[in-house]
């Protein structure tokens, strides 16, 4: 039997680099490509190419050789609340999306794969239909939910229609392609410090370095609820599904393990040995309720969290802190 064959566009990220990792350990030959260089390490990949994978030659040259069996879209403009929420950066995420996915549907359309993944976002959702569906009768959002399509910012309108655009192509061409819609994950090797980072990894950064009996700000009033989803869980479902035979989604990754932002700080501070207290201030907080169903992960794929957040925050809040010890 030939070595299996995977993509991994958007491979220098957080979840990209953590794919490659597992894709390796498969015994896969991997192909990964990004526009900048992997903050934490090198790829592990057996060929990592920098590229604008917004540019129509790019992708088709990620695309050259033998046929893929697995391409895994994972790259994207994107970050936690404070990259995506103000709309400061709405035209660059809009734009770059929207090119990167066009062109990966197309070229994969005309050069063929086994099977491609597109990651979608929660940001599909409404945030006012979150709260009161969490309210009313304490359900998910199911994957239906998301129409009549009516996201609260610009990064939920693009992720919803670049998920059409895969399912035009899928229509039209035949690409064979599949849909997930990702909660907040969190884990080793994301982003803490650029401006990108999101909850987890900001709150484990202000910990660290708040001075003993210090303060730790927490946007909002703390009290938002997350399916927070460690990336060893969020690579059993995306390696599920793109293996799935009979199932495409889109499928929502989440968990019931609900955490409010003020309990990441409780934790993360017990974690510190300090004596600090939270702040809550403002600032961008997107969904103050986010609940989203699993039915469908659970019934197509088997798929379930594992991984208590208590034990994901300790590794996380572990590996944020070595790594800014390297950098002292």
């Amino acid at each position: 039997m030939s070595q299996r064959r995977a993509l991994v566009l958007g491979g220098a990220g957080f979840v990209g680099m953590a794919l490659t990792k597992r894709l390796m350990k498969e015994g896969y030959w991997v192909r990964s490509l990004d526009w900048r260089f992997p903050p934490f390490g090198n790829s592990p990949a057996n060929e990592f190419y920098l590229s604008d994978l917004r540019v129509e030659y790019a992708m088709h040259a990620a695309a050259d050789g033998p046929l893929f069996d697995e391409v895994f879209q994972l790259a994207c403009d994107m970050g936690g609340a404070g990259y995506i929420f103000t709309g400061e950066h709405d035209a660059d995420v809009i734009a770059n999306n929207v090119l990167i996915n066009t062109q990966a549907a197309r070229a994969f359309s005309r050069r063929g794969c086994g099977r491609l993944l597109y990651t979608s976002s929660s940001c599909v959702y409404n945030d006012e239909m979150a709260d009161r569906r969490a309210r009313e009768t304490g359900a998910g959002l199911c994957e239906w939910h998301a129409y009549p399509a009516q996201p609260s910012n610009a990064y939920g309108w693009e992720k919803l229609f670049s998920e059409q655009v895969y399912e035009a192509h899928r229509r039209n061409y035949g690409l064979n392609a599949c849909i997930t819609r990702f909660s907040t994950i969190y884990g080793p090797g994301s982003a803490f410090d650029n401006g990108r980072e999101k909850a987890v990894a900001a709150i484990c950064r202000k910990v660290l370095d708040a001075p003993q009996g210090g303060e730790v700000e927490v946007w909002g009033d703390g009290n938002q609820i997350r399916p927070l989803v460690y990336i060893d869980d969020l690579l059993d479902a995306i390696t599920g599904l793109v293996r799935c035979k009979d199932f495409n989604g889109p499928v929502n990754i989440a968990t019931d393990e609900f955490t409010t932002c003020n309990e990441i700080a409780r934790q993360a501070i017990a974690f510190s040995n300090k004596r600090l207290t939270i702040k809550n201030v403002p600032g961008p907080i997107g969904k103050q309720v986010l609940n989203m169903s699993t039915d469908l992960a659970e019934k197509h794929l088997g798929w379930h969290t594992t991984t208590p957040f208590s034990v994901g925050l300790e590794r996380t809040f572990e590996w944020i802190a070595q790594q800014k010890s390297l950098r002292d």
